[in-house]
Parts: C-alpha cells; sequence; structure tokens
C-alpha cells in the first residue's frame, strides 16, 4: 500500500523504511525537482536521491549499486559530457554543512520506495571513473559513496550488489623536468592486440587502461586549475606521469587506478616509481589514486616517504 502523504511532522521524518509514497505526492509536500535522480527538497532540510536500474540506463549513468553492505555507491548528475561537483552534485557533497539529510528511494517515477537515510563516507565521498553518456560518448562520471544510518543493505535499493574485499637508475643531468606541454591521454585506449591470447583478460585490462587514463586527465585539470603547467615527459624524462611547475616548485607524479584487491601490489608499485622519478628531477613525488585506498595506512608510509598522496575527492592533499 502507498504511505500517507504525511512525511514530515513540523522537522521530524515520518516516513518508515520500505515505505511506498507517489513522487508527485511526496514533491507537492515538499518541493523539489520532480524529474531527475538528485532533488533537494524546497520545503525541509532534505536532499530526496532516487535509484532506478532502467531510468540509469536510459539516460546515460552508470548503475547503482551496494558495494558490500555499509556502501551505497550513487552516479552523479550529468547525462552528457564529464559530470562535475556542481549544482545538485555539490548540493550531495556539502549536504552535511548545509544540514541536510541524503534519503534514498527505489524508483524514479510513480510509486516510489523509501530505503532510507543516507550520509557521505567520510574516508571517501566519492570518486571519478569511465562511462558512457547517453549521447553514447564516453566521459567522466562522480560515483558518490553513500553509508546507510541505522541499518545496513542490501536494503529495498535497486542496484547490483558487490562484495568488498581487501588484498592484506636513470641520473638526469637538470633538476626538473625537461617537459612538453600536457596533452590528455586516450581515455578509450585499448590494450595491444598482439599480445598473447588468453594470458589476461582483455576486457579487464582495457578497463584498467581506461581507469588509468581517466584518473590522471582528472589529475591534469585539476593541476591547471591550481595555476600549474602539467607537462608531461619528454624523451630526455624518466617515464613518469605527470608533472607540474610553478615558479621554483617542481612535482612530478605517478598515477594509479586501484581496487580493493590489488590496492597492496599497485600502491607498492606507484611509491617506488613515484620515489625513483623525484630522485631523478630534484622534485616532489606525487602519487596520485583514482579512489581512496581503503587501508589508512598508507596515508602514513607516503608522509614517512615524503609522498604527498593524494585522489579525487582529496586533491586539497597536493
Amino acid at each position: 500500500m502507498l504511505a500517507c502523504v504525511t512525511v514530515m511532522v513540523g522537522a521530524i521524518w515520518m516516513l518508515q523504511r520500505g515505505e511506498e509514497i507517489r513522487r508527485k505526492a511526496l514533491h507537492d509536500k515538499l518541493g523539489g525537482v520532480r524529474q531527475g535522480g538528485i532533488s533537494p527538497s524546497t520545503a525541509s532540510p532534505n536532499i530526496f536521491l532516487f535509484t532506478d536500474p532502467a531510468a540509469n540506463a536510459a539516460h546515460g549513468y552508470v548503475e547503482d549499486r551496494w558495494v558490500g553492505s555499509r556502501h551505497f555507491e550513487y552516479c552523479g548528475e550529468g547525462q552528457s559530457g564529464h559530470q562535475d561537483l556542481r549544482r545538485c552534485n555539490r548540493s550531495i557533497l556539502e549536504h552535511a554543512q548545509s544540514g541536510k539529510s541524503l534519503r534514498v528511494f527505489s524508483g524514479s517515477r510513480g510509486p516510489v520506495r523509501y530505503v532510507g537515510e543516507f550520509t557521505l563516507d567520510v574516508k571517501e565521498q566519492f570518486y571519478v571513473k569511465f562511462g558512457k553518456g547517453k549521447d553514447g560518448k564516453h566521459r567522466r562520471v562522480v560515483i558518490f559513496r553513500l553509508q546507510p544510518i541505522g541499518f545496513e543493505g542490501p536494503a529495498s535499493a535497486s542496484g547490483t550488489q558487490v562484495t568488498e574485499t581487501v588484498d592484506s637508475g636513470i641520473t638526469a643531468d637538470h633538476v626538473g623536468p625537461t617537459g612538453a606541454t600536457y596533452e590528455p591521454v586516450d581515455e578509450l585506449q585499448k590494450t595491444n592486440p598482439d599480445r598473447v591470447p588468453f594470458t589476461v583478460d582483455p576486457d579487464e585490462q582495457d578497463r584498467a587502461l581506461q581507469a588509468h587514463a581517466t584518473a590522471q586527465n582528472v589529475l591534469a585539470t585539476w593541476v591547471a586549475d591550481g595555476g600549474l603547467t602539467p607537462l608531461k615527459p619528454t624523451p630526455t624524462d624518466p617515464k613518469f606521469d605527470l608533472a607540474g611547475r610553478a615558479k621554483d616548485q617542481v612535482f612530478v607524479a605517478e598515477v594509479k587506478s586501484i581496487l580493493p584487491v590489488n590496492e597492496v601490489r599497485q600502491i607498492r608499485l606507484g611509491l617506488g616509481q613515484v620515489l625513483d622519478y623525484a630522485h631523478q628531477l630534484s622534485a616532489q613525488p606525487v602519487l596520485y589514486l583514482d579512489r581512496r585506498p581503503v587501508s589508512d595506512r598508507w596515508l602514513d608510509i607516503a608522509a614517512a616517504a615524503g609522498v604527498r598522496l593524494a585522489w579525487p575527492a582529496d586533491c586539497s592533499r597536493l
């Protein structure tokens, strides 16, 4: 049965988890955008998030999904082109500062079911990944990491459930990279078609290449927006992913895409590479990940080695 349209009494949220209400009735009472997935309420301290696999697929969004029982990954707003952290996406990112609750509903039109209240993961609010827009063109999308408040998933939210597990010298004759103007790398790149077949999953390897390229372009954009000049290596430079220069300040970055299952291997490799590059170029080493590492110990390890560790949701570490 559909729930009573009494959603709030004063400042108290009345809708119970699992109850249904027509989306029109919800907006009639509390305002907000009547279409789309993210709808900040104009008459209450809430932001409504609607999750619907069919709607996501039709409008160019990555599928929302549960990762374990404590994280719900929700795709940001923007049907075509690279997604950014403006408008409704920013309202999610700043929901705690603005005193608004995130209320997730399963469904996008007609009767919708209330899943529950969520908040952003304090460790990793979002990450950026590779996806395809409504126009069929590949682009970057923002994936918010939500945590349920007072319950554990999977609940009645739509989306795929995923189990989250954790895997326990050339010398240069100049200071800093020679460098050349950075050019965005191809985010659609594929592995070598002449590779030995069946030694690796080609689709998995392609996804890893594309995630790396996306993370590298995101870092280059952030560096340029910060007033630094992003650089790519020349033939006389070590093969770093990205470097930056502003006056007498130089940094060199290694970019790694990680998953919980390969985090240990990828970060160990990245730390060794970037320390080597930094030593050759007398530069500040930066290890840039496409998302926050699961284990906090990497922050301490990187700091002890003098490496700046950063990811999309926390570029301020640079």
